[in-house]
């Protein structure tokens, strides 16, 4: 930690802070990465310091930090230009240590909202339309050129993904989704594409303002579907505990419909068919339930494990269902279906 402190010491944008005496005024270890809160003493933090762990346990593993950095420049000039929302600023780059870091952008998070709808359930709508409403702009501000995927290779793509992920864990996909993946047909469709977040879930977004978010995390590492920043999004949001509770209390339940609604409402259409779409959901939402599981499994054992994952399982398997329905659905429309006469 001294040659942290020792390497941000010179960095220009430290010479207008008045040349404060930079101290560790706290840390946080997190699946992909250590955080170190710095500033001066007994004061609220400055910047954060960030080292990604290049073994980190995920299946989304974080790009190291330059990459990272120079995502964080990109995407905060993107939103320079923007009258809402923000992306925390970079302050240095120190590849000799593996670490970036940024200006503390204060507030709760997205997910910290989400994880009291319950109580407070307008906060709760305020904080996922604005995260919606900042995922547009991103979107547009990182288009790239259309291309074309063949549905059924997505769809067998996700068969094979699905069973690597939950198998070792002792879970398998729901009949309902092997179904709704084998009717996908070979067919070729246009896609729009977009330099995609990689990360957007509510962990990353601070509430900065009513309708305003605060991004922290970005990845921008490679072109792709932006029906995947959108699905993530969505399978956190779909899995927070509290809404879990909606098996058993329907007001939990038609809130958390609302939440999804108010997140695809302030984002707009999704770009892409609709079918796609609930093919990259899907996929969202086995990986998020494997990972739900994964930590149930490292926190308790015995009864107490039991009934999480009894709970977890329920809960995500209602999730797949739902989503495999409207995939089927949606295969029975144009251009999918097949013509009539």
């Amino acid at each position: 930690m001294p040659r942290l402190l020792q390497a941000m010491a010179p960095h220009p944008t430290l010479q207008g802070e008045g040349s404060p005496r930079l101290t560790v005024v706290g840390r946080r270890v997190t699946g992909r990465s250590r955080l170190y809160f710095l500033g001066e003493a007994d004061r609220a933090p400055t910047f954060v310091a960030k080292v990604p762990l290049a073994d980190a346990p995920s299946h989304h593993p974080p790009l190291d930090a330059p990459a990272q950095f120079e995502a964080l420049r990109r995407s905060h000039a993107w939103f320079r230009q923007e009258d809402r929302h923000a992306v925390v600023e970079p302050v240095a780059c120190l590849p000799d240590l593996g670490a970036l870091v940024m200006r503390h952008a204060p507030g709760p998070t997205v997910a910290a909202s989400l994880a009291r709808a319950l109580a407070d359930p307008v906060q709760a709508r305020q904080a996922v339309g604005a995260a919606g409403d900042f995922l547009r702009r991103f979107h547009a501000h990182g288009a790239a050129a259309d291309a074309e995927v063949d549905l059924r290779a997505l769809a067998d793509d996700l068969g094979e993904e699905a069973l690597a992920v939950l198998t070792p864990l002792g879970l398998q996909p729901t009949r309902a989704v092997l179904q709704a993946l084998r009717e996908a047909p070979r067919s070729r469709v246009a896609v729009r594409q977009v330099l995609r977040h990689g990360d957007f879930v509510g962990a990353n977004l601070i509430v900065s303002g009513p309708n305003s978010v605060t991004m922290i995390d970005p990845s921008l590492a490679e072109c792709g579907l932006p029906d995947d920043d959108l699905a993530r999004f969505l399978a956190h949001l779909s899995s927070t505990t509290s809404l879990m509770a909606g098996l058993a209390w329907p007001p939990a339940a038609r809130l958390r419909r609302e939440l999804e609604q108010a997140f695809l409402a302030a984002y707009g259409s999704t770009p892409n068919p609709p079918a796609v779409f609930e093919i990259r959901l899907l996929r969202q939402l086995l990986l998020r339930w494997a990972r739900r599981t994964e930590h149930a499994m490292a926190r308790a054992s015995g009864t107490a494990l039991r009934a999480q994952r009894l709970v977890v399982d329920l809960h995500m398997g209602r999730l797949l269902d739902r989503c495999a329905v409207r995939l089927r659905q949606a295969l029975r429309e144009p251009p999918f279906a097949e013509p009539v006469g």
